[in-house]
């Protein structure tokens, strides 16, 4: 072989070991994307059950702040605290069973109710780590604490509860940028707050019972 041949098969060689080389450092990896959230949501919610039958009246006064963090590319852990306020007047005539007050009352009636869930939360994300649009799956546990106030007249009656919670959820996160540092947050909850002791009007089914929807703004920063 002449040197001229040996200095083209040098050349040839080369360029084909360059192409190889880019070949395999061209090829795309899927590397799913870890984040942490918080943020915070205004929810709607409408009494059900035993909620109902003292108040049956829609809640537009709630409030819930949460964070939570992915542990794998699709499960995340994390908290929830919430607030709701609901509010009726009514007339109809109830039946008190307490130690300051017993028998039928009729008139006009005040009654409240507090509601303070603080749950931990795991989720399961439906979604690809790039995906815009983000739907999730979650169960929080926890307590929640539960104020009713009854009042007709001068007279109030007031009770204080703990009850064992649990808040099935699906929702989605929906991205404003390509990296999701921030997102606008939608969910829909039941929240089931066991049985504990006796209700403000004396009743022994004392459950908390309501259904949310909620609309907020998640962010990302890490």
């Amino acid at each position: 072989m002449n040197k001229k041949s040996l200095i083209l098969v040098l050349l040839l060689t080369g360029v084909t070991a360059s192409a190889t080389a880019q070949v395999y450092t061209t090829v795309p990896t899927y590397t799913p994307i870890k984040k942490q959230y918080f943020g915070f949501a205004w929810n709607v919610a409408w009494p059900t059950g035993t909620t109902r039958d003292f108040i049956d009246k829609t809640s537009y006064s709630g409030f819930s702040v949460e964070g939570r963090s992915h542990t794998t590319p699709n499960i995340m852990l994390g908290g929830f605290l919430g607030w709701n306020y609901f509010y009726q007047v009514k007339t109809d005539p109830v039946t008190i069973d307490q130690p300051e007050v017993g028998g039928t009352v009729s008139g006009t009636q005040e009654r409240f109710i507090n509601s303070i869930p603080l749950l931990f939360t795991a989720a399961y994300d439906l979604g690809e780590g790039n995906d815009k649009v983000q739907p999730f799956v979650s169960l929080g546990i926890g307590a929640t604490y539960y104020l009713q106030r009854w009042g007709i007249g001068v007279a109030t009656l007031e009770q204080r509860t703990w009850h064992l919670t649990l808040m099935p959820e699906a929702g989605a996160y929906i991205s404003f940028d390509e990296r999701g540092t921030t997102a606008l947050f939608l969910s829909a909850r039941y929240l089931l707050g066991f049985d504990a002791d006796t209700d403000v009007l004396g009743r022994d089914d004392n459950q908390i019972t309501y259904f949310m929807l909620g609309v907020g703004l998640m962010f990302s920063p890490f």
